[in-house]
């Protein structure tokens, strides 16, 4: 049986993340369409990041640390718990919460892995979305014209103490930085009439392509060599 070309696209503009990911295994014919269809411009998004992770490397690497530690969550009631707090959530970032496959996660950075990565640290542990209760907070303040206080607020993603900061904005007086994600510590931020200057990206999905760039990076550097033989010979030293 051959489906008409107008209910395929139909059916593909109503599948979430994870249908279009399974329609276009299913043949060559699907995998051409299903971009044709009328698709949710940040699952669109997604999906082009999902076909750029399977491409890379690192991200085919990283399965082994990433999938041992993941931790179910209620993907509903973590957006809800934000939505409480502010009404307004970027779109890509609601979609990557409720969509994107578990399995197929990036980095350190998902709800359902720990907040540390070392569970001997001391510290809170860099992946900020992995807290039990996610916290909408101010980012940074500036001056108004009339003398009052303007605020930027958003939600922590990356918190390594004393180096790094990823905020995702989901407050700020100008409609252009509203659900960009900016960086704080190693990375000056300023805040100038309200724009946010410093190490920015333009979207949730852009900045997680950065991300897995500058992985794919290290990976290829010398450095990450040198730094695998010295792990495996701290491993060593403890064995023996």
């Amino acid at each position: 049986m051959v489906i008409p070309e107008e209910l395929l696209l139909e059916i593909f503009s109503r599948l979430p993340l994870v249908g279009i990911i399974h329609a276009r295994s299913v043949c060559k014919h699907w995998r051409q369409t299903v971009l044709l269809a009328d698709i949710h411009p940040p699952r669109v998004k997604l999906y082009e990041f999902y076909l750029m992770c399977i491409s890379s490397d690192i991200f085919q690497e990283s399965r082994k640390s990433f999938l041992p530690r993941l931790i179910p969550f209620n993907r509903k009631a973590y957006i809800e718990n934000l939505e409480r707090q502010y009404p307004y959530i970027p779109d890509e970032f609601v979609c990557w919460i409720l969509e994107w496959p578990a399995k197929a996660i990036t980095s350190h950075y998902w709800p359902g892995l720990p907040c540390k990565v070392d569970e001997n640290s001391e510290d809170s542990g860099p992946n900020a979305l992995g807290c039990s209760s996610p916290t909408v907070e101010t980012i940074a303040s500036y001056e108004l014209e009339n003398g009052t206080m303007g605020y930027i607020r958003g939600l922590k993603v990356v918190n390594v103490v004393g180096m790094r900061e990823a905020w995702i904005v989901f407050d700020a007086p100008r409609e252009d930085i509203l659900g960009t994600v900016v960086e704080i510590g190693m990375y000056i931020l300023e805040v100038d009439d309200g724009n946010i200057r410093g190490r920015n990206a333009s979207s949730w999905t852009e900045w997680q392509q950065r991300e897995l760039e500058d992985l794919d990076a290290w990976a290829r550097s010398p450095m990450r060599h040198i730094v695998d033989v010295m792990r495996r010979h701290d491993q060593h030293q403890v064995t023996t």
